[in-house]
C-alpha cells in the first residue's frame, strides 16, 4: 500500500476500497465511526475537543438507533456515557490541578468571577446546574 502521508491511494487501492464500502452492512459502518470517534474522545479526555466528539457519538447513536440491534444500541448508549463521565471527571481533576498551582486556565478565572449585574439572565456558578454538562453545549 502506498504512503498516505505522501501519495495518497491509488486508483487501484481506491477501487477496492469503495467496492468494500458497497459491500459492508450499514450497521458495521456505523459501528466503526462510532468506534473512531469514541477513540478519538478517550485520548482527548480533559480536552474540550472531547465533548465534540462524545457529541458527535451521541447525535449518530440518535441518528441511526432506530436501525440498530438494541444490543449494539445498548452498547453504544453505554459508552456515551461513560465517556461523558470520564470527560466531566477529567476536567474536574484537571480544575483541581490548576488551581493547586494557581494556574488556571482564563476561562475558569472568568467563571471564579461573580457574574454582572447587568446580566441577570446568567446563573452563578455556584448553582448545581451550572456545572451540569448538557451535550452539545460547551
Amino acid at each position: 500500500m502506498s504512503d498516505p502521508m505522501t501519495d495518497g491511494p491509488t486508483e487501484e487501492e481506491m477501487r477496492a476500497y469503495l467496492e468494500s464500502l458497497r459491500a459492508a452492512q450499514p450497521v458495521e459502518i456505523v459501528v466503526q465511526s462510532f468506534g473512531i470517534l469514541a477513540t478519538a474522545a478517550e485520548v482527548k479526555l480533559g480536552q474540550g475537543d472531547a465533548r465534540v466528539l462524545i457529541d458527535g457519538m451521541a447525535a449518530l447513536l440518535e441518528a441511526t438507533a432506530a436501525n440498530m440491534p438494541d444490543e449494539i444500541v445498548d452498547r453504544m448508549r453505554q459508552t456515551v456515557q461513560q465517556l461523558q463521565l470520564a470527560q466531566v471527571q477529567a476536567e474536574r481533576e484537571d480544575a483541581g490541578d490548576a488551581a493547586a498551582t494557581g494556574d488556571a486556565p482564563q476561562a475558569d478565572r472568568e467563571r471564579q468571577q461573580p457574574a454582572e449585574p447587568a446580566q441577570p439572565q446568567q446563573r452563578p456558578e455556584s448553582d448545581a446546574a451550572s456545572r451540569l454538562w448538557i451535550p452539545g453545549r460547551d
